[in-house]
């Protein structure tokens, strides 16, 4: 009997340290996808924050136009901004144009969003180049 209950009580034993083993997983797993979560929201108003004194800095400066037209321009230009750039490229560019002024600035910004628009569907048409490409050799084939 005892070599029963003392194998009973190891067996219990072993299934009870696993179970604290796997709670403990558990919890260090749940600790880091909250901790994810938390990096996430961080960046989230941190980006909000940045667009937020770009448009600002663009309303105060009359989104850097002469005319109606080039406003308007601009006011696009600065949606194009808040869209494509990075947040280290936005707190980048809203620390130059503090320093620096605004127009110059904000006009060599466009024109790296620009660039970097036409890099990648220029990028995006090679890839559906060679899909279609593919396709055609298998077609032929």
């Amino acid at each position: 009997m005892d070599a029963v209950q003392a194998q009973r009580a190891e067996q219990e034993k072993t299934l009870r340290e696993a179970q604290i083993a796997k709670e403990r997983a558990e919890k260090a797993e749940q600790k880091r996808i909250e901790q994810i979560r938390i990096e996430k929201e961080q960046l989230k108003k941190a980006l909000r924050k940045e667009r937020k004194i770009l448009r600002d800095k663009a309303k105060e400066c009359k989104y850097f136009g002469n005319n109606d037209k080039e406003v308007l321009k601009n006011m696009e230009g600065v949606e194009k901004l808040c869209e494509i750039f990075t947040l280290l490229e936005l707190q980048d560019l809203n620390k130059r144009m503090l320093e620096k002024g605004g127009r110059d600035i904000f006009l060599a910004a466009l024109k790296t969003a620009d660039i970097k628009i036409k890099s990648e569907l220029d990028e995006l048409n090679k890839v559906q180049n060679k899909r279609t490409d593919m396709k055609t050799e298998k077609q032929t084939k």
